[in-house]
């Protein structure tokens, strides 16, 4: 169960995939019905409802239709102009989010179509934080006519909701495609920087994550943790059948293995170079026998999808009403609380999306994205965090401890300055070091502790 981004290929190579294997916008009813349009910029195009395929390919291709209230600039494409007077333009990104097998095998195999509300809902969740929080663009600041990074776009996506997985197993997953076009606060549209969506690639699995286990939680379903980023099984569905039913992970592994990539839980990237080395085509089944296949397949494993979904509904029935004083802010309360010093452990400086992963991921199901958001900004409010500047773009935090840690350093840093004696003479240790290992950088950095008269010496480099 991940949360996985994927670079869709140029317009036409796109495209023509699409429609080619109607992996993402057929002309059936069925398909359609699983499609919908997502985000304030689709609504500011009038595209709302099933995707229409012919809309489908203008948004990829980059077309700011005639339609709807934001299409002041109807007839322009986005993209870049190449000196022949073409343009190319990036589709956009394949946010893939996938539910765990057992999820899978209880709505499929178990035929509870409220299973199937509860991922929509999720993804719906998902979304709505990725709009809010990753989608960005390049704008010229109108004050110093520098390119800067502005964030509160308008989104244009279309989501994809599907079944199984390339093997005929069940797998309820859904493909939302977000397209490479953003509209601004000023209603001009522009292409998207998708920086963001990849920073905080592991926050949005983790929020996917946590809204469905709720949802499974209020069906009556039981949860259990697998991973300590949050990854999750429903209770009385065993490994053995989850290995039964995930023929395409056994295939993965298999050519990770045969090719010496080792084991995908250490190599995420490799693994989907061996999914894709692996893929074979989506083709036309006969649903009615696919699913009769999926029964017998279970009934031979001994698995019993009615039991689990009858010991479900009888849990349902028996759900207490909220507790006041344990509802989902205490427990957003707490969990924020744990990710902080779970964090801090390790970082001075930790990300907000790597803060908000961690908070979601305590316990599956017990608080949402929007409660973890919260929690966050009451701790901010209390002084327990401190915005702070980190390496790479978005958010980040300190903590009042790794904050008391730096003055101390730095304190005893200039306490030092100039305190002790030279160990060695520059000259000599640079004899010493002539003919050694190190490489230049190593060697300047022992010359610069041996020669230097500072008690404290810090030296910044790659580990090793």
């Amino acid at each position: 169960m991940v949360a996985s981004i994927g670079k869709i290929a140029s317009p036409s190579q796109g495209v023509g995939y699409f429609e080619r294997d109607g992996y993402y916008a057929r002309e059936d009813a069925a398909h359609r019905e699983a499609s919908a349009w997502a985000g304030k910029g689709a609504a500011a195009l009038g595209l709302s409802g099933p995707v229409d395929p012919e809309r489908f390919r203008a948004v990829l291709e980059g077309e700011v239709p005639r339609i709807g209230s934001g299409a002041g600039q109807g007839g322009r494409r986005l993209g870049r102009k190449e000196i022949d007077g073409s343009i190319t333009h990036r589709p956009g990104r394949d946010v893939t989010l996938s539910a765990p097998k057992s999820v899978s095998l209880m709505a499929m195999v178990g035929g509870d179509e409220r299973i199937v509300e509860a991922h929509d809902k999720a993804v719906t969740a998902t979304l709505g934080w990725i709009e809010k929080n990753a989608i960005e663009t390049r704008m010229r600041d109108p004050a110093t006519g520098a390119m800067v990074r502005a964030g509160n776009q308008k989104m244009v996506a279309a989501t994809f909701r599907h079944d199984t997985s390339r093997n005929l197993d069940p797998q309820l997953h859904t493909h939302a495609v977000v397209a490479n076009m953003v509209q601004g606060e000023d209603s001009k549209w522009r292409t998207m920087v998708d920086d963001g969506l990849f920073n905080g690639k592991m926050a949005i699995g983790a929020i996917y994550r946590a809204e469905l286990a709720q949802g499974l939680k209020g069906l009556g379903y039981g949860i259990g943790k697998t991973h300590a980023d949050g990854r999750f099984e429903i209770e009385g569905v065993s490994r053995e059948v989850i290995d039964a039913f995930s023929t395409r992970r056994a295939e993965i592994e298999a050519a990770m293995t045969e090719r010496g990539m080792g084991e995908s839980k250490d190599n995420p990237h490799l693994a989907a170079r061996a999914a894709l080395m692996t893929r074979a085509a989506k083709r036309d089944i006969d649903r009615d026998e696919l699913g009769r296949a999926w029964q017998r397949q279970a009934k031979a494993l001994g698995f019993s999808a009615a039991k689990v979904l009858s010991q479900a509904r009888k849990a349902e029935r028996n759900l207490l009403g909220p507790d006041l004083f344990a509802g989902p802010g205490y427990a957003a309360g707490d969990a924020a609380a744990w990710a902080v010093a779970h964090l801090a452990e390790r970082q001075a400086v930790f990300g907000h999306a790597d803060l908000l992963a961690a908070t979601l991921a305590r316990e599956p199901g017990a608080v949402t994205v929007d409660a973890a958001e919260r929690a966050i900004a009451a701790l901010e409010r209390d002084g327990a965090l401190h915005a702070a500047r980190g390496l790479d773009h978005g958010r980040h935090w300190s903590t009042d401890a790794a904050l008391a840690r730096e003055s101390e350093t730095i304190a005893l840093m200039r306490a030092g300055q100039g305190a002790e004696k030279t160990v060695m003479r520059r000259w000599v240790a640079e004899t010493k070091l002539h003919r050694g290992r190190l490489n230049e950088g190593q060697k300047e950095a022992v010359k610069t502790v041996l020669a230097g008269k500072d008690r404290v010496v810090a030296v910044q480099g790659y580990a090793g």
